[in-house]
């Protein structure tokens, strides 16, 4: 299906061209992008929806691979330190690339189709095309493995923002976009010894409450009952 969200559109949502903060802050951002317009959304930095749409003949759902892209210094700030057994290479960045993708995929498919939503793998009148990104992924510090091992001690396994766009699987018009940035839940002030155990876990209780709150959102704009 090719690229889930251009990435041109991905930098253009986090760095001020839709308004868009990458701190989070809605404030500044524009009542209408792309024909969308501005809706208050629960626990979401941004949501866009179009006026007049009908969501309720919508049952079915269509998930794109979900794309990852890093936050532009992070690759460098990692190999920033002398002890070259722990830079951060091609193979690692694919890594942690395909991995958080696939765990967004499937956390995002689990959670709407146990909640009633068919996952459909062509368009059809009563699907919706999702397409979600992963723009600006930092981890504080990688499990990167290295001929000594080296214990890396963080407050925080990192952030990352999540673009989403809904369109109609048959005209491929554009109904609905999110943006929102997540820090790690379980950020504290004590240092704690990250690993790529707990790296996912983090990552995982993130993109868990992203796809509950994509669906409650699916069920507002549907008429489901939310729950």
């Amino acid at each position: 299906m090719g690229r889930a969200i251009p990435l041109l559109l991905i930098l253009a949502a986090l760095t001020g061209a839709a308004g868009c903060s990458t701190t989070g802050s809605s404030s500044s951002a524009p009542e209408n992008w792309d024909g969308l317009q501005k809706v208050a959304a629960k626990n979401l930095d941004l949501a866009y929806v179009l006026p007049g749409a009908d969501f309720t003949t919508y049952s079915q759902v269509m998930l794109d691979p979900v794309e990852v892209e890093f936050d532009k210094n992070w690759l460098s700030d990692q190999n920033s330190t002398i002890d070259l057994s722990r830079h951060v290479d091609a193979e690692d960045v694919k890594r942690i690339r395909t991995g958080l993708g696939e765990m967004v995929h499937k956390r995002f498919s689990e959670e709407l189709s146990k909640n009633g939503y068919a996952i459909a793998q062509e368009p059809s009148a009563s699907t919706l095309h999702l397409a979600a990104a992963i723009a600006n992924l930092y981890i504080n510090a990688p499990d990167i493995p290295s001929a000594g091992r080296v214990r890396s001690y963080t407050t925080s396994a990192g952030s990352m923002t999540l673009v989403v766009e809904v369109r109609d699987s048959v005209t491929g018009k554009l109904l609905a976009r999110a943006v929102d940035r997540a820090d790690d839940a379980d950020a504290s002030t004590q240092l704690s010894w990250t690993t790529s155990v707990s790296n996912e876990a983090d990552a995982d209780l993130i993109i868990r409450g992203w796809a509950r709150r994509l669906r409650q959102g699916l069920d507002t704009l549907t008429g489901r009952n939310t729950k």
